[in-house]
C-alpha cells in the first residue's frame, strides 16, 4: 500500500511487488476475507474516493459516485469480516457498508472528524457484527 498505486504481497518469506492496472494514486488500506476477496481504499488527487476489488486474479476499480454522501473524500481505512460485510471510513466522518452486492453510504455523526481505523468484532456464535471507529479531529 502507498502512494503511486504500490501494492505488495507477503509470500511467507518476503514482500513482493504486485503488478496492477490501478492508477498511480494513494492507496491507504486493504482488507481481505479470503485469498480471492479483497478490497482496498484510498484517494485520487487527494480528495476523490478510490475503492478497488481483488477477485483472486486482478484488481478492478469500483464506482463510488453514488456510494458516499460526499463526493470529495479521502478514504483512510477498511475492514471486512466476510465476503458480504465490509466497512470503510474516511474524511468528514464518511462511512460506507458493503452488503455483499453493493456499497451504501452512511453517516458516522462526526462530520468534522477523520475516521482512521475500523475494526470489526464478532463473537463466536454471534449473529451481530460491530464496527469500532477511531477518529481524530482534522
Amino acid at each position: 500500500m502507498g502512494n503511486n498505486g504500490a501494492i505488495a504481497h507477503w509470500n511467507g518469506n518476503q514482500w513482493k511487488g504486485v503488478s496492477t492496472s490501478l492508477p498511480n494514486e494513494n492507496l491507504n488500506a486493504v482488507s481481505c476475507s479470503s485469498v480471492d476477496d479483497c478490497w482496498l481504499v484510498g484517494d485520487k488527487d487527494g480528495n476523490t474516493p478510490l475503492i478497488a476489488y481483488y477477485n483472486g486474479t486482478i484488481w478492478q476499480l469500483v464506482s463510488v459516485s453514488q456510494m458516499l454522501n460526499m463526493p470529495k473524500v479521502n478514504l483512510h481505512t477498511i475492514a471486512c469480516s466476510s465476503a458480504s460485510y465490509c466497512v470503510v471510513g474516511g474524511d468528514n466522518g464518511e462511512t460506507a457498508i458493503w452488503n455483499g452486492s453493493n456499497w451504501q453510504g452512511t453517516l458516522s455523526g462526526l462530520p468534522d472528524r477523520a475516521i482512521n481505523a475500523i475494526t470489526i468484532n464478532s463473537g463466536s456464535g454471534s449473529s451481530s457484527v460491530q464496527a469500532v471507529l477511531q477518529w481524530q479531529q482534522e
